[in-house]
């Protein structure tokens, strides 16, 4: 007979359970999800799930950019808008610039204030239009200082 002993996670054993997610969710829901919706599904499972035991900056810690940019979009979607910043704060290049498109599409301007000096020029210039398209003339005051208009 084998025992399980049950306890509470800590940092430590976040390498171990991504390991185990990564292999058993691909497998798991291999015949109804593709890859990338598994992939999805587990950082959306393990940000619900972990969120009581582990701060979510322990997590973001241990994932590659594009199970960070997943895992920040999901949390954009449940509304979890602090935690979303959280995540994306760990990112840079295509993936910041990826979530911060996702938040103008939302309208979370206020959030996007920290990552404009982060951003390239061809995004802020997206971020200027969508700001435009919503009347978010505080957003594009703030772009505009970005870039040196």
């Amino acid at each position: 007979m084998c025992l399980i002993d049950i306890s509470r996670a800590s940092e430590a054993d976040i390498p171990l359970i991504m390991e185990i997610a990564n292999v058993a969710f691909p497998r798991t829901y291999a015949e109804i999800l593709s890859p990338e919706q598994a992939r999805t599904a587990m950082w959306a499972a393990l940000a619900c799930d972990a969120a009581g035991q582990l701060d979510l900056c322990e997590w973001v810690e241990h994932m590659d950019s594009a199970g960070a940019v997943e895992l920040a979009e999901e949390l954009i979607a449940r509304g979890m808008v602090d935690e979303a910043i959280e995540a994306a704060g760990h990112l840079n290049g295509d993936g910041l610039a990826r979530i911060a498109l996702r938040m103008a599409e939302k309208g979370l301007w206020e959030a996007l204030e920290d990552f404009y000096a982060d951003l390239d020029e061809t995004t802020l210039a997206a971020l200027a239009e969508q700001a435009a398209a919503q009347s978010r003339w505080d957003a594009i005051d703030a772009i505009g200082e970005c870039l040196g208009d």
